[in-house]
């Protein structure tokens, strides 16, 4: 009698772990999906900035972006968060500095090849290959206020104080220091 109440005994308990095992492996499976999904929306997410360049839009909104990736707004926020660690506007930001960053590094190539005479005229041409439109450009051969400006405007921020600010906090330095050290880089 007491050997078949220990039996039960060992049974009840292996019973309760073999609930507790599969409980955890079930919940650690909704938390892998529930990343994976994350993941999944801020791969697209990335695409769709990529390829539309719609950060260069300054009026973004995450409704919009959102549409685009075939997601709601309240759950790409919630991704970017997760996965990317940080705000949609700091996550658009970045794409922005990494699109004046592509610029730079480009002119920079352009002006050692002695292809261009000064940045103003390549931003003119940068910005009409990006949106397909231009604007009037003052004359500048180094990296002037204007020219910050006008790249400001380009990569999509709606002033030069906010670029410069978010390029700082992303790279540590101004846009005009990267310039600068990119430029002797290149001689």
């Amino acid at each position: 009698m007491k050997k078949n109440q220990d039996i039960r005994r060992i049974l009840c308990l292996i019973g309760q772990l073999i609930v507790k095992i599969i409980y955890k492996k079930l919940h650690k499976t909704n938390k892998d999906n529930k990343l994976t999904r994350n993941s999944s929306i801020i791969y697209r997410s990335d695409s769709v900035l990529k390829r539309d360049k719609l950060f260069l839009n300054q009026n973004l909104q995450i409704g919009k972006l959102a549409k685009e990736v075939g997601t709601n707004r309240t759950y790409l926020s919630r991704s970017i968060k997760s996965i990317k660690g940080t705000t949609f506007a700091d996550y658009i930001n970045f794409h922005r500095i990494a699109y004046a960053k592509e610029y730079m590094m480009n002119y920079s190539k352009a002006k050692t090849d002695s292809t261009i005479n000064n940045m103003t005229s390549y931003l003119t041409s940068y910005k009409t290959n990006a949106r397909g439109n231009s604007k009037c450009y003052s004359k500048s051969n180094s990296i002037s206020s204007t020219t910050i400006d006008d790249l400001a405007i380009v990569s999509g921020f709606g002033s030069k104080r906010n670029f410069i600010r978010y390029f700082k906090k992303i790279e540590g330095i101004t846009p005009g220091q990267y310039m600068k050290g990119l430029m002797v880089r290149q001689k």
